[in-house]
């Protein structure tokens, strides 16, 4: 009777784990799917690449040759210029160990989470890098208002298409996820047919199709979001040097997974690494537009104290970052650093002295004389104050933290932290 063995090679085998990690890292991907893959490096010597990216010449002028040919006048000649990327192709990778008492014991599944990790790792690694690629172009768009249609068609017409229908995809904040939601010209995702909508997209706006990402900045109060065009202006030129892809990706070599096995320790490594290097590649493809970060609130009513200034010996631009603000419907937005040392807050208390802390000026309408109170957790003391602009308020519950600030006459005012970034 024959027998079968399960080997180690039957639970962990490396090449296998690379086709899947591949896979995932491609379905996982928000940019590589709008990024061109060359691999015009794979099998040659050498790990540096200049990369050319050529700026648009302007349109066409008149010129009337009966006119010219009566006078010394000829066409105005315009200067080719493209802007040229260097960049050294990296490594990106990561390793998981696996003692062999984890794959006995039967509970779970620790390669297969393996191959997820690893996959994830990998993958937010290559978007990263493509945003930052992204980043770099210098066609920016920035109306004074929150994302919405008026703004993303301006931001679009900076692209001077010629040609209805190239698609497009613009990549928004999560946060800003319920502002286009609203917007009447927005049109989600089930409203297509089946395989049309982009994959991942939530729907359509002003020709691009909508994808959400962490990794778009917020800036100052204004949120960063890349439209990148996804389409060629010809198919007959589409990646040739006489048109380049918004950004492409290098690749050196595909996704590699190795596995070490050291008996003496009972432990599994298993390594994923990938070669590649990222570069924008036309930036006349790519727009940056700046949207404000919601509509923020009257400053009449509250605003965000000034960061350049210090109360309590402790200087604003250490408790609150330049993205901090204070939206209508009161909701504090913005990164908040952790302080152990705000011991003016507090002399008495060491543990009041350390946590997040958000400043806010009040309005005329509620300095003169208001009653601030914490409303969530275990709920606080309120206070009354007088004559004081200045609110100081302490997240004792983190983000779920939230204030309210009573004035004879006036709305209530409310703080609420549940979208604040706390580090």
């Amino acid at each position: 009777m024959a027998v079968e063995t399960t080997k180690i090679g039957d639970i962990i085998n490396p090449e296998v784990m690379g086709n899947m990690i591949e896979a995932k890292i491609e379905a996982q991907c928000k940019l590589t799917p709008y990024a061109h893959v060359n691999t015009d490096l794979q099998g040659v010597p050498g790990d540096t690449l200049t990369v050319p990216s050529w700026n648009y010449i302007g349109d066409a002028e008149d010129f009337n040759p009966e006119t010219a040919s009566d006078s010394d006048a000829e066409m105005a000649t315009t200067k080719l210029t493209a802007s040229t990327t260097k960049f050294t192709v990296k490594c990106a990778g990561k390793s998981v160990s696996i003692l062999q008492t984890a794959i006995n014991s039967g509970l779970g599944d620790p390669v297969g989470q393996a191959n997820l990790q690893l996959a994830k790792s990998v993958v937010n690694k290559i978007d990263n890098d493509l945003m930052e690629a992204a980043y770099t172009c210098k066609n920016v768009y920035a109306p004074d208002a929150a994302i919405g249609y008026a703004g993303i068609v301006d931001a679009v017409s900076k692209f001077e298409d010629e040609e209805d229908g190239i698609d497009k995809v613009i990549f928004i904040h999560p946060n800003q996820e319920a502002t286009l939601l609203k917007d009447k010209d927005f049109l989600s995702a089930d409203k297509f047919e089946a395989g049309v909508a982009v994959n991942g997209a939530i729907g359509k706006i002003a020709g691009c199709w909508v994808k959400k990402s962490k990794k778009v900045k917020l800036e100052s109060g204004y949120y960063l979001c890349p439209i990148i065009k996804t389409e060629p202006d010809s198919s007959e030129t589409e990646y040739t040097e006489d048109e380049l892809p918004a950004l492409t990706i290098f690749l050196k070599k595909d996704t590699q997974v190795d596995h070490e096995w050291f008996p003496k320790k009972q432990r599994h490594d298993i390594t994923a690494a990938k070669y590649y290097g990222v570069a924008l590649t036309n930036a006349a493809k790519v727009v940056i537009a700046k949207f404000k970060n919601g509509e923020t609130i009257d400053a009449k009513v509250a605003s965000v104290r000034d960061r350049s200034k210090t109360e309590l010996g402790m200087k604003l631009s250490d408790l609150m970052g330049e993205d901090v603000d204070i939206l209508k419907d009161g909701s504090v937005i913005g990164t908040f650093p952790y302080v152990d040392n705000f011991t003016q807050f507090s002399k008495n208390k060491p543990d009041l002295q350390k946590g997040h802390f958000m400043v806010a000026t009040l309005g005329e309408s509620y300095k003169a004389k208001y009653k601030v109170e914490r409303i969530s957790g275990t709920g606080g003391e309120s206070k009354d104050v007088t004559n004081d602009e200045v609110l100081i308020m302490r997240l004792t519950d983190d983000k779920d933290t939230v204030y309210k600030v009573t004035a004879d006459g006036q709305p209530d005012l409310v703080f609420n932290f549940a979208r604040a970034t706390l580090k």
